[in-house]
């Protein structure tokens, strides 16, 4: 929920609850539940977070990205560097 902040946006905006606890109830689904019907509210806010890109979103955005391609041999000292880079 930092992301959002620091983004300057509104979980409510997207009628999505604006506490982890609304956001646990919502996400918490049964297996018998065949259609999600929040999957459009996070679509939504994914979207604008990607447009918007705060620093946050940026490095989980490098950090998935770098661990996908180099999955046995990630360097640490590589990944630190790279993510003090997004944080100045």
């Amino acid at each position: 929920m930092n992301a959002t902040t620091i983004a300057g946006l509104s979980l409510l905006n997207f009628d999505l609850p604006n506490t982890l606890e609304g956001l646990c109830d919502i996400t918490k689904t049964s297996k018998e539940d065949k259609v999600d019907v929040h999957a459009s509210k996070f679509y939504s806010l994914f979207k604008e977070l990607n447009r918007i890109n705060p620093p946050a979103v940026a490095v989980l955005k490098f950090w998935i990205t770098y661990l996908k391609d180099n999955p046995y041999q990630a360097d640490l000292a590589y990944i630190i560097d790279q993510t003090q880079i997004y944080c100045e």
